[in-house]
């Protein structure tokens, strides 16, 4: 999982608003941004482009894993959270599932004062959320490192060496 942990380190990390990094801002903006890009990788698999189907994907690994470097989880243990039946049980809609019990849980706790679940409820989650991502990027004959070098570098390539709001606000 060394491969994780530096994703999150040089990557997620390197990129987050350093203004919005307590644990309750990097959740609601993972289980956000998850919620985001799954629209806009359905309009990639709709297309059938492969190019935008590949940044997508790159756009879901750093919203999972900003969720998870947010609850400081290890995924080397989600074998035992979440291990599917059959890989007819994943994909597109399961993963629009398991984001939506995110974000649910997230807009109860901002708008409804709800407290935070425990942290293994996000563990399960983000583990639920890993395992259909990592099913769709098989199903797009990609692989996992090819996903996150790719979305490094569009973010350096936007950002440079690290995050901005004015960068965010003005892309291209």
């Amino acid at each position: 999982m060394e491969l994780y942990e530096r994703y999150i380190d040089d990557v997620v990390k390197k990129f987050e608003n350093p203004d919005k990094n307590s644990k309750e801002e990097l959740l609601m903006h993972s289980a956000l941004g998850l919620s985001s890009e799954i629209g806009e990788l359905i309009n990639g698999e709709m297309n059938k482009d492969k190019e935008n189907i590949l940044e997508e994907l790159g756009d879901l690994y750093y919203f999972l894993f900003q969720g998870v470097g947010a609850i400081d989880f290890d995924l080397t243990h989600t074998q035992l959270n979440y291990t599917p039946k059959d890989t007819a049980e994943m994909g597109i809609n399961k993963l629009i599932v398991e984001v939506s019990h995110l974000v649910d849980v997230v807009k109860a706790f901002n708008f409804y004062e709800r407290e935070l679940p425990e942290d293994e409820f996000f563990e399960i989650q983000y583990a639920r959320i890993y395992f259909n991502l990592r099913h769709l990027v098989n199903e797009n004959d990609f692989n996992e490192f090819e996903v996150m070098r790719n979305n490094a570098q569009k973010l350096e390539r936007r950002y440079g060496e690290k995050y901005s709001n004015e960068r965010a606000n003005n892309r291209e």
